[in-house]
């Protein structure tokens, strides 16, 4: 009797392990979308170098942000437009998100010169839900007087904008 007990529990645990498998692989429920995640996908050499090739199309006396929403695929596209960095650097480049926090940092990691450049930088965030957000670039070589390049990005309302903060001093340049 005793085995017959034994055997009779190693059979229903048996036939439990499918039934229980198949509740946590169910095809009919959707995986869990993947929240924000942002990336660099592009990047300048350095704008200050010849200025005979290209003209700049903008002013070079403040730094830009143009964004672009699909909210359709929940893709952000970011420009930043003359982020002021070393002539030579290894940098990173990078666009985090904190709940309804958009935070752009640029930083050098080492290969300095002794000049500095502006360049312009193209980042994504994709899985991105409609709402409000507020989005602030961290530059190198602000002074301390300067505003922020920053500003709430409101993508219930409109699908592209763009933010700007003048700059008065070296690598960016004044207006002549």
């Amino acid at each position: 009797m005793k085995r017959f007990l034994v055997l009779l529990q190693v059979a229903v645990c048996l036939l439990a392990i499918p039934i229980m498998a198949g509740c946590s692989d169910d095809p009919k429920e959707p995986a869990p979308e993947p929240g924000p995640v942002g990336e660099l996908i592009d990047a300048t050499g350095c704008k200050n170098k010849d200025r005979s090739e290209d003209p700049p199309v903008l002013p070079s006396d403040r730094g830009y942000l143009f964004w672009s929403y699909n909210a359709d695929t929940g893709l952000l596209r970011v420009e930043h437009v003359n982020a002021g960095l070393n002539c030579c650097p290894e940098y990173t480049a990078t666009i985090t998100i904190a709940g309804d926090q958009l935070l752009i940092t640029e930083t050098e990691t080492e290969g300095l010169c002794r000049c500095l450049c502006l360049y312009d930088f193209a980042f994504e965030v994709s899985n991105l839900p409609i709402g409000l957000y507020e989005i602030t670039v961290d530059e190198e070589y602000l002074d301390p007087g300067d505003p922020p390049l920053e500003g709430v990005i409101d993508l219930t309302r409109a699908e592209f904008g763009t933010i700007q903060a003048k700059r008065d001093h070296y690598p960016w340049e004044m207006p002549e």
